[in-house]
């Protein structure tokens, strides 16, 4: 198992490795809304280096390309009005970033309950 510490990476320093729609399925995710609503969002005010805070997983060019996919297929179903596909994938998505944070099923499920009141998801 690899330390969450060297999964973790500054876009700063990493920006030329990492896939756009892998970062928008972690950005996405319940995982980090989650991060967000708990540590850094008050409701009222939000800075860019709240933002630059956001921990995210380094993984393999094949990792991000698995992310990737699920990302561009759940933006396409929610294009094209298919909410049945599109909340299939959210699900699917939500459970691998969850699993590159090294959480636990028990531990997602703890968090969609935490956030019923937010309308991101």
């Amino acid at each position: 198992r690899v330390d969450r510490r060297q999964r973790q990476m500054c876009i700063r320093d990493r920006s030329q490795q990492v896939e756009l729609l892998y970062l928008q399925a972690i950005l996405n995710s319940l995982v980090v809304k989650f991060y967000f609503s708990e540590t850094m969002w008050d409701r009222i005010h939000f800075y860019p280096n709240q933002m630059k805070a956001i921990p995210i997983p380094f993984v393999s060019s094949e990792s991000q390309a698995s992310l990737s996919s699920l990302a561009l297929a759940l933006r396409n179903a929610e294009d094209s009005g298919d909410n049945t596909e599109a909340k299939k994938l959210r699900k699917t998505l939500d459970v691998e970033v969850a699993i590159l944070f090294g959480l636990s099923q028990k531990d997602l499920l703890a968090i969609e309950s935490s956030l019923p009141d937010l309308e991101w998801h």
